[in-house]
């Protein structure tokens, strides 16, 4: 594996075109890490359920667990209370593509201001 000197220097001599090419990557990684992580979760609990259904039925006892139904979401908690803030600019080629105005501009407006347009150009109404 790389030092991360090594891989410092070398994201240093890299493009922003290239930097987020590497960065869509990486996040397509971790989405699918992600995804397998669920997955196995997903078959452990099972496969303890159905242990302890079997465990429930062998005392005259009847167990059912709908998986998802009271799992936490995530990072939801954290929002909990904020409201969604409306988009403030929109990809005119895909109009499903929005910005708030907060945060990192994406992809889509980092690419037309490189080409030299105005982001007044992207604003909703």
């Amino acid at each position: 594996m790389a030092r991360k000197d090594d891989f410092s220097s070398m994201l240093a001599n890299k493009n922003d075109k290239e930097l987020e090419r590497i960065m869509e990557q990486v996040q397509e990684i971790r989405r699918k890490r992600d995804e397998e992580t669920r997955t196995e979760a997903k078959k452990e609990i099972e496969a303890k359920c159905a242990e302890i259904k079997e465990l429930a039925s062998s005392i005259g006892l009847g167990f059912t667990y709908t998986l998802g139904a009271a799992a936490p979401r995530g990072r939801q908690a954290a929002t909990t209370g904020r409201s969604k803030v409306a988009p403030k600019y929109k990809n005119p080629g895909n109009p499903s593509q929005t910005w708030s105005g907060r945060g990192m501009k994406p992809t889509w407006l980092r690419a037309e201001l490189e080409k030299g347009r105005k982001i007044e150009e992207f604003l909703i109404g």
